[in-house]
């Protein structure tokens, strides 16, 4: 039985409207219908916030160098020329490379396509700290919980919020990174360990730096949405009730995870655990972050170590948490495994099938 609530069901995959009926494949740009043109060249306010892409190949070569992206030979993303606004060819979406320091990695993970078809948002809609809200929370389920992201359990932590344009100019959401998350106020908003210490704010450069991207969604489930330069209608940003089975799984995971922060889990460790072994949280994986195995784990998209110059740089750019320059911070296993490995996560175990085998589906 799928839970269910006034607010939202999780309903198996193949009973979704919206699910693929066969493997989505995109011809090459060189023989597919034209890009999706705009409006008017004259309509400037309905693109405010895009601007020309400044973003070069020689900007994609360490994404491709540690396995985030492919090599473009295999034809799956493209460099934009001179167009003032994204105008992908069918099958493309917008990709920022802020994302790919933040945890987006291809192919997609089922969960981030659910979420994005849950609020009925574009990836584009969110800005780079937000989606590195969303790895941090995959991080915690998958590596600490030991189950998959369990939604319910974002919807407890988390509200939305959308970036609007004046009302004079139509009051719709703004054209790129509008939604974001905030968690909900009281008693949560104290457990310092559910936060990811993001930094005051992201790169004002970031918007600068896009490309297009276009990947195959596995038979039978959601795809990415769509972009289009229809400004996204977001919906369900603030759940306020869950179904009563949901909400008590909530408690016992909110729970384990202050029981977490008291015997030492920190912000520096769930980011060790995802850039420290090159375990991209939005990427899909055969198994959980909790089942990594080592360096040669083919998990991870780059099996070679990070230089402790080279990782201080990546970890103080996502995160205001104190790096520790200990000789156990780059390989925290011990630390890690004492924590992720603790017999109370068995209580999850069981609903690990439900969760993976579920998508976000709401019911009005």
């Amino acid at each position: 039985m799928p839970l269910q609530s006034s607010h939202f069901t999780l309903a198996p995959s193949s009973s979704s409207p919206q699910s693929a009926s066969s493997s989505r494949s995109f011809p090459s740009t060189a023989t597919t219908s034209r890009a999706i043109i705009p409006p008017p060249a004259d309509d400037m306010a309905a693109h405010s916030g895009w601007c020309t892409s400044v973003c070069k190949a020689e900007h994609l070569r360490g994404f491709i160098n540690s396995k985030v992206i492919p090599e473009k030979a295999q034809n799956q993303w493209r460099i934009p020329g001179k167009e003032q606004w994204p105008m992908p060819m069918p099958g493309e979406f917008v990709v920022f490379t802020s994302y790919l320091e933040r945890g987006l990695s291809f192919p997609t993970s089922r969960f981030l396509r659910q979420f994005l078809n849950f609020y009925k948002i574009k990836l584009s809609d969110l800005g780079p700290l937000s989606l590195q809200q969303i790895s941090f929370f995959v991080t915690l389920c998958e590596g600490y919980l030991g189950c998959p992201p369990y939604f319910p359990l974002w919807l407890a932590m988390f509200h939305d919020r959308a970036q609007r344009k004046k009302p004079e100019e139509g009051g719709d959401l703004i054209a790129s990174g509008g939604i974001t998350f905030q968690m909900h106020a009281g008693k949560l908003e104290n457990d310092a360990f559910l936060k990811p210490e993001l930094p005051g704010k992201a790169e004002s450069t970031w918007r600068k730096r896009w490309f297009y991207y276009k990947e195959v969604t596995p038979s039978g489930e959601l795809a990415l949405p769509e972009f289009t330069m229809e400004p996204s209608r977001p919906r369900r940003l603030n759940v306020k009730k869950l179904p009563e089975a949901a909400q008590a799984m909530v408690e016992v995971m909110l729970n384990r995870l202050r029981e977490l922060k008291f015997e030492g889990l920190k912000a520096v460790n769930v980011y060790s655990c995802w850039v420290g072994r090159h375990l991209p949280p939005l990427r899909t994986r055969p198994r959980l972050m909790c089942d990594y195995t080592g360096q040669f784990d083919n998990m991870r998209t780059f099996h070679e170590s990070w230089s402790a110059e080279e990782y201080e740089r990546i970890f103080t750019g996502l995160t205001k948490a104190e790096f520790m320059s200990t000789p156990g911070f780059l390989s925290p296993d011990a630390v890690y495994y004492a924590i992720h490995r603790n017999p109370r996560n068995i209580i999850f175990a069981r609903h690990n099938r439900l969760v993976s085998q579920n998508i976000i589906h709401y019911k009005p």
